[in-house]
């Protein structure tokens, strides 16, 4: 390709498109400002956008896809999400927040499949609930252990075989009234 000018595109609202000398980039520009370049490197194009504001927007599926993604803000990075989110990692997850980080939620989960799980704070370790429990099965799993029960020393090997001991809550339930607890 030569390196000769080609001319301009005259667009609405004091837009032009334009390709610059040797054809290297697709400039789009608003006055005399470059506001979108695609350029075009031996690693594929680029788009670059220099505006103050970009919106990208669509009515059905949005997908970006790539070898490697990276998402980087000078400023704050908000996520809204309308519905669920999902996010499956098939490594590692690393997680780091310079101040504090908080998380909440109806119910919170967090397990260890196959090794240990390690809580470690720099000054105290605060475990706050209406109840603490260590080790106490869900209502679900005392029914099953009671299906299984024939004699009066099956019942006394059962964890937690008391009526009155403290009962770990089904995920998503309302904390129900202690009479509701065992007559479900």
């Amino acid at each position: 390709m030569s390196d000769r000018e080609y001319p301009a595109l005259a667009l609405a609202e004091n837009h032009s498109l334009e390709v610059e000398p040797g054809g290297s980039a697709l400039v789009l520009k608003q006055g005399e400002s470059a506001i979108m370049r695609i350029v075009l490197t031996p690693c594929g194009p680029e788009l670059v956008f220099d505006a103050p504001n970009l919106a990208i927007r669509n009515s059905g599926s949005l997908t970006f896809e790539g070898q490697d993604i990276h998402l980087r803000a000078r400023g704050h990075l908000n996520q809204e999400v309308g519905g669920n989110l999902r996010q499956r990692v098939g490594g590692s997850q690393a997680v780091e927040v310079r101040e504090d980080a908080t998380l909440s939620a109806q119910a919170i989960s967090a397990e260890a499949r196959t090794g240990s799980m390690a809580l470690r704070a720099n000054d105290d370790l605060a475990l706050n609930g209406l109840r603490i429990l260590h080790n106490v099965p869900t209502q679900a799993e005392l029914k099953a252990q009671y299906a299984k029960v024939k004699t009066f020393g099956d019942l006394m090997s059962c964890p937690a075989f008391d009526p009155k001991s403290p009962r770990r809550l089904d995920w998503g339930q309302p904390i129900p009234n202690e009479d509701e607890l065992w007559n479900s």
